[in-house]
């Protein structure tokens, strides 16, 4: 699937042969297609804004292209910022595709609140055993 990271540069070089070396940095964003076994059909969850009081549910899709079955193990929020959010994995019937549905649920309780944290999804696939979706969105009050 999709993968954003951070990364910082930095950079030195003289801006002429003989003078003083100049260095340069600067922070990107970059963003990635990863191929392996599984798949997500989102690179995060996007929780966009949600009025304080409401709770909201987000679902990603976790398949595998070539149909073999496999299985999450667990799931595990962390860095969560809104106390009680949740995630859980629901299987989907083969007949439906197959994979698991990821959820993530809560209810943002202050106003001007980030809803952040990262999900993790421990499976059975080799080389796949953990997988991380990061969670983002914020609490504003209607105006």
């Amino acid at each position: 699937g999709q993968h954003y990271a951070t990364a910082n540069i930095v950079v030195t070089g003289r801006p002429a042969p003989g003078a003083e070396p100049v260095t340069h940095a600067a922070r990107v964003t970059v963003s990635a297609k990863i191929v392996g076994t599984l798949r997500t059909n989102a690179t995060m969850f996007r929780v966009s804004t949600v009025v304080p009081g409401e709770s909201f549910t987000k679902v990603i899709k976790l398949d595998r292209p070539d149909g073999k079955p496999f299985q999450v193990l667990s799931t595990v929020l962390s860095g969560s910022t809104v106390e009680g959010m949740s995630v859980k994995a629901v299987p989907i019937a083969a007949e439906n595709g197959g994979g698991y549905s990821i959820v993530l649920m809560g209810t943002p309780t202050e106003a001007e609140q980030r809803i952040g944290g990262v999900v993790k999804i421990y499976t059975d696939v080799p080389g796949e055993e953990e997988l991380s979706l990061r969670v983002s969105g914020i609490a504003r009050a209607r105006p």
